[in-house]
């Protein structure tokens, strides 16, 4: 993993998610949050597409880059890559800061809802 901020993304299979894989990132980036003392900006998002059956890797956990910057070794047993920040339309909050869905994000979801009918 590379030094910089940057958002990472888990993408998972529906066999991963049948077998419980979320919970046990969900439990492992809560330690850490909960070990750092809960800081700002340190949040897990999710996006899933289960309509989409082309994809087997239709769920994807976000990683925001200070929460990257802290969990790279559950990052990189999982697989995880670098990729843009997720469209707050298409993602919401796992477990984390739940003040990093601020009324800016969620005005540009609803933006992006929007646009998108």
């Amino acid at each position: 993993m590379s030094e910089g901020a940057s958002w990472y993304r888990i993408p998972l299979t529906r066999d991963q998610v049948a077998e419980g894989v979320i919970g046990r990132i969900q439990f492992a980036f809560a330690e850490t949050y909960l070990a750092h003392g809960a800081p700002k900006n340190f949040a897990l998002l999710i996006s899933e597409t289960p309509d989409h059956i082309a994809d087997p890797n239709n769920t994807c956990l976000y990683f925001t880059p200070l929460a990257s910057h802290l969990c790279t070794e559950l990052i990189l047993e999982y697989h995880g890559h670098p990729c843009p920040e997720p469209s707050p339309a298409e993602s919401s909050h796992l477990v984390g800061d739940e003040a990093y869905l601020s009324e800016e994000r969620e005005m540009r979801a609803s933006r992006e809802r929007s646009d998108s009918n």
